[in-house]
């Protein structure tokens, strides 16, 4: 799974610059201007919202998961795993998950956003729903996911 993480954060920067550059190009050309980038809370909030979602990736994939992946390079294919071992790693690993989390929560609170650019929600109800996708963050973070991903 290590790999798969590795790997596929790529995919998200190329999702995320896509959506940064299309959403701003769709400002310029659009009915709405790129004034509305100051003026409008819905579109503030999305475009800080995938700066976050950019942190909050870059942090995992430079800071953390580089010290998970200098836990498990020093395991070989029949070695022990020691009660040290497993301590020492676990508070990046469960650091990780939250995160993944938190950007669970961001990914749906844009999608709430996002589709009201054009006719807006009440904002007591745009509230709610950011709660409810908070409530689902915090209780996908609390499952426990017996075969890894699966």
């Amino acid at each position: 799974i290590e790999k798969i993480i590795h790997s596929g954060v790529y995919w998200c920067y190329i999702n995320q610059l896509t959506i940064l550059i299309t959403g701003i190009l769709l400002l310029v050309f659009g009915d709405i201007g790129i004034k509305a980038l100051w003026t409008d809370w819905i579109i503030l909030s999305k475009t800080i919202i995938i700066f976050i979602l950019m942190g909050t990736i870059s942090f995992v994939q430079f800071k953390l998961q580089p010290k998970i992946e200098s836990f498990l390079t020093a395991l070989s294919t029949g070695s022990e795993l020691s009660d040290n071992f497993i301590l020492q790693l676990k508070p990046y690993r469960v650091m990780r998950k939250w995160m993944t989390s938190f950007y669970l929560f961001l990914v749906i609170a844009a999608i709430v956003l996002g589709i009201q650019v054009y006719a807006t929600f009440n904002p007591l109800l745009t509230l709610i729903l950011i709660g409810l996708a908070g409530l689902f963050s915090i209780k996908a973070d609390k499952i426990l996911i017996r075969f890894g991903w699966i």
